[in-house]
């Protein structure tokens, strides 16, 4: 097991709240969100190499709207078959509110989401709701045609657009077509069309969707280019809003899950941020059978942060989980300001 950052503070190998983290063929991506930066650690190395916001530095704090900065709410990272890095700099208040593209290996931008110009990186953004606007990017994922999926975590929503040049033409949590509604759950009734506080997304390798519907303590599976869910975790069925469904520890309940990968074999790992735990369920069983946070990996009923206490094997509030193409599984566990290896 590798660890990368250890305490809350900005330098070459530290993080503040660790968002995201993303593997690459040649190194790992981390979204260190209140140091308001990408980091890009080469190989196994647990020193940066790279920055993203701050204008390129790894000892700066420079925020604002432009090409080489990011607010102090980045949040999710993605990357497409062409290695470009997408960045959601997802801030409210009438802030960035976009997607800020990245050429491989550049740390200067050269697109946007969020804005009618795709090229205005310079000037900071009223937050809005519409069919390329965002309130609060949050998630990002890429499908084989250069397609976007963000997760706009204030609208309710996820947008889907055909690629950075375009207005999205899907929506995903809110009627089809109707790229103005907000509304949670859509008039507060709970289904497998809506959703209340989208934050992790992720595409498997048929092109899937799976979604981290977080206030309602459930992840949706969506086959590929549908907006009508057809599987479920966390909940006993689509329509299930017992509060028996979220803020318990058990081996079938989710309290507030977040980040979320699949594997070659269709099995899922779930950050269940609030229950300080990462859980895998196997393909097509909604019971996990394995988990990272708690003393032993098959006890599923301790959802204690840092149990019993800071360790190798401990975690507070893991916010994402990804895989490397080894099936290395990368953990960010935000309250301990670190990125764990297994």
């Amino acid at each position: 097991m590798a660890n990368i950052g250890t305490i809350a503070a900005n330098g070459a190998n530290a993080l503040n709240q660790p968002h995201s983290v993303l593997p690459s063929v040649d190194g790992v991506y981390v979204a260190d969100v209140i140091n308001s930066r990408v980091l890009f650690f080469s190989g196994t190395s647990t020193t940066a190499t790279r920055a993203y916001g701050n204008d390129g530095s790894l000892t700066a704090l420079t925020t604002g709207a432009s090409s080489t900065r990011f607010t102090a709410a980045i949040r999710g990272i993605a990357l497409d078959k062409n290695n470009n890095l997408y960045v959601a700099d997802g801030a409210q208040a009438n802030q960035n509110c976009r997607v800020v593209r990245f050429p491989s290996n550049i740390t200067t931008a050269d697109r946007v989401l969020g804005r009618l110009s795709r090229t205005d990186l310079n000037t900071a953004n009223p937050c809005a709701t519409s069919n390329y606007q965002f309130l609060l990017a949050n998630s990002i994922a890429i499908d084989s045609n250069l397609g976007i999926y963000v997760s706009d975590e204030s609208s309710k929503r996820i947008l889907y657009f055909p690629d950075i040049d375009s207005n999205a033409n899907r929506v995903y949590g809110q009627p089809t077509g109707n790229y103005s509604s907000i509304t949670p759950n859509n008039a507060g009734v709970i289904d497998a069309a809506k959703l209340t506080s989208p934050l992790g997304i992720f595409l498997d390798k048929d092109e899937n969707l799976y979604v981290s519907d977080s206030n309602n303590n459930r992840v949706l599976f969506y086959p590929k280019n549908t907006t009508l869910a057809t599987r479920v975790w966390g909940r006993g069925n689509f329509t299930d809003f017992s509060t028996a469904g979220g803020g318990t520890c058990s081996n079938t309940n989710l309290f507030f899950p977040t980040g979320i990968t699949v594997d070659d074999f269709g099995g899922l790992y779930i950050a269940d941020f609030s229950n300080h735990r990462v859980i895998y369920f196997q393909k097509d069983n909604p019971t996990a059978t394995l988990v990272f946070g708690p003393p032993t990996n098959t006890n599923l009923n301790a959802c204690t942060a840092n149990n019993p206490s800071l360790s190798a094997n401990s975690l507070n509030n893991p916010h994402d989980v990804k895989l490397d193409s080894e099936g290395g599984i990368y953990i960010a566990d935000l309250t301990n300001h670190r990125v764990l290896y297994y």
